[in-house]
């Protein structure tokens, strides 16, 4: 599982980490696309786990941001 991060920049840079340099999805994340085009290029390349760790880890930035 993705540690919690400490804001919505470090999720992203673990996320981005965590991905392989070649998939579409972390090309992606280095051309600052959208999160919905990150999100169905992670899940065309099999990478739908990666994606509930992350909105997990969202969820908990933002609680802790409100």
């Amino acid at each position: 599982m993705i540690a919690q991060e400490t804001s919505l920049e470090d999720a992203i840079r673990r996320l981005r980490q965590l991905l392989p340099a070649g998939t579409a999805a972390a090309q992606a994340i280095d051309r600052r696309e959208s999160w919905q085009q990150i999100a169905v290029k992670a899940v065309r390349e099999g990478y739908s786990d990666l994606l509930e760790e992350f909105n997990l880890m969202v969820e908990g930035v933002l609680r802790r941001c409100s």
